[in-house]
């Protein structure tokens, strides 16, 4: 994608936008939030959903809500750039479309409160723009792919070593 939107991206019609940043620092933030999702974000979903224990899934809820708090550091808007869906949204989207299964598993769910307001406008803003909206999963189906994950009957060792090393 990256390719053609460089290539090609001089061609696009007047009154559309490019979803790559032209800019050197949204870009770079841009690639920064995809690899913190990439590797925090997902690390902090599959620890607090395979931890058995409460305690520790107390700590992963902690630990989670500060993750979402530095991630708002580089939204600027509705949307990670501002007005307008980027390729940084969309690479984090799947990230968050799995809410849905820490609310059923764990009963968690990002607060209603001040500090995460801004999230609430992005997570919604994202996840109801026709781009993500009309590709989403079904919630039954994720919670039914993730159940072993959270009753602790995953059979990928590799996969559960990895997320349980702490």
């Amino acid at each position: 994608m990256k390719y053609i939107d460089k290539t090609f991206g001089r061609v696009i019609p007047v009154g559309y936008n490019s979803i790559y940043p032209r800019d050197f620092t949204a870009s770079n933030n841009t690639r920064y939030c995809s690899l913190f999702c990439r590797e925090q974000i997902n690390w902090s979903f599959y620890t607090m959903l395979l931890y058995q224990d409460e305690h520790k899934q107390e700590k992963c809820k902690k630990h989670f809500l500060m993750d979402i708090k530095f991630m708002l550091d580089f939204v600027k808007g509705p949307f990670m750039l501002g007005n307008e869906m980027s390729i940084g949204d969309l690479m984090m989207a799947p990230y968050f479309e799995r809410m849905c299964v820490l609310r059923e598993f764990r009963g968690f769910e990002v607060p209603n409160l001040e500090e995460f307001a801004k999230w609430h406008v992005w997570y919604s803003s994202v996840s109801n723009h026709p781009a993500v909206y009309q590709t989403q999963k079904m919630e039954e189906e994720l919670c039914r792919y993730y159940e072993p994950y959270a009753n602790g009957t995953v059979r990928n060792e590799d996969y559960y070593t990895y997320y349980m090393n702490d």
